[in-house]
């Protein structure tokens, strides 16, 4: 399993822009990769999908990345931003994120969700 520590900044970027997409897929949202990329590349946004919801899971990703937690108190904090945006399958999604967490605590990165 490949180390966070390990990884270039683009290579954490790529990652934090695949799993966030993985997810959203995972947990039945509608989320076409190369729009999905091209929102979080460049901010273009197209009516009917929700990238709130993206944006939410890919900070909450970035987030434990960049600081390898999986206490209460940051899965509490991913759990809450999912639900000010109103996100569908919080329960899903958080299970997808905590599993992301657990790993980077570990300094390891979880396989892509799919």
């Amino acid at each position: 399993m490949q180390k966070i520590s390990e990884l270039t900044p683009a290579e954490r970027d790529d990652y934090v822009c695949r799993q966030s997409i993985a997810v959203l897929r995972a947990c039945g949202y509608d989320m076409p990769e190369e729009m999905a990329l091209d929102y979080l590349l460049d901010s273009d946004s197209v009516p009917g999908y929700r990238f709130d919801v993206l944006d939410c899971v890919f900070n909450c990703i970035a987030f434990v990345l960049q600081h390898r937690r999986d206490d209460t108190e940051a899965k509490e904090a991913m759990e809450n931003m999912l639900q000010e945006v109103g996100a569908e399958n919080i329960n899903q999604l958080t299970d997808h994120l905590f599993r992301i967490a657990e790993a980077a605590a570990r300094d390891e990165l979880e396989q892509l969700v799919g």
